[in-house]
């Protein structure tokens, strides 16, 4: 008998579809200053001619696994207009994803960390849909007159719990 309900159990679930199998996709944007810390974290030649990074970072999770897609776009601004001169240089990022806690002034803040070949990109969540962008010993980067490293979230296809 008890195998029978654990069958019927089974079956409910698998024909109910279960949320935790869906992907759940968060994409978040934003502008940053382009300094040295921020090149050697993208793979940016120091060299290059670069005032400005326009991050898009797309999350995936699923039950199997959590990933990440970075598209940067990095250059000089355009002159009185809108946009990189010369369309900027582009450029795409992938690798994995986790939540971990803490920064030096909040022990239970929510920081989540991409990794990918031997960087790892640290971000607090501030709020349900904002992140921004920590140095390696987690304190927050400060921005400049025009630019923040806060990236705001665009889109939401599945509803996340708060601590994540």
């Amino acid at each position: 008998m008890k195998n029978l309900r654990l069958l019927f159990l089974f079956m409910v679930l698998t024909s109910l579809g279960c949320p935790c199998s869906k992907a759940q996709t968060r994409t978040f944007s934003g502008n940053s200053p382009c300094g040295g810390y921020v090149k050697s974290l993208l793979g940016i030649p120091a060299p290059a001619d670069c005032d400005r990074v326009q991050w898009k970072v797309t999350l995936l999770q699923n039950a199997e696994t959590r990933a990440f897609r970075l598209n940067v776009i990095y250059g000089m601004q355009e002159q009185s207009r809108p946009g990189f001169a010369g369309g900027g240089t582009k450029k795409e990022i992938a690798g994995k994803w986790k939540v971990t806690k803490g920064t030096p002034v909040n022990p239970e803040a929510v920081v989540y960390e991409l990794k990918y070949d031997e960087q790892t990109l640290r971000f607090l969540k501030l709020g349900g849909s904002i992140l921004h962008l920590l140095y390696t010993d987690r304190n927050l980067m400060i921005g400049d007159a025009g630019w923040s490293y806060t990236l705001n979230q665009v889109n939401n296809r599945e509803k996340q719990s708060a601590n994540e």
